[in-house]
């Protein structure tokens, strides 16, 4: 009797180490797919970063083009009506 408890005590504790070994094979696989999908975001910031900063560059550059520059005044602004032709 006691060996058979013993039996059915090990084939349970077999079973379970099978269960817990599917659990942790599928769990690597997700932790790869994990893995890939933050490498992939990594690139997609990255990619981001570097557009943000030329488009800082392009805005300073802008910025000094029109650093001199001084607004219109009245008389600089053409105010006449353009008849509208149907």
């Amino acid at each position: 009797a006691d060996y058979n408890a013993k039996v059915a005590e090990l084939q349970k504790a077999n079973d379970k180490i099978k269960s817990l070994s599917a659990i942790l094979a599928e769990v690597h696989i997700k932790a790869k797919q994990s893995d890939n999908l933050v490498n992939e975001l990594e690139g997609e910031v990255k990619k981001a970063n570097a557009e943000v900063a030329n488009h800082g560059k392009a805005v300073e550059a802008v910025k000094e083009e029109v650093k001199a520059a001084q607004p219109s005044n009245v008389d600089e602004i053409d105010t006449n009506l353009v008849e509208v032709q149907k």
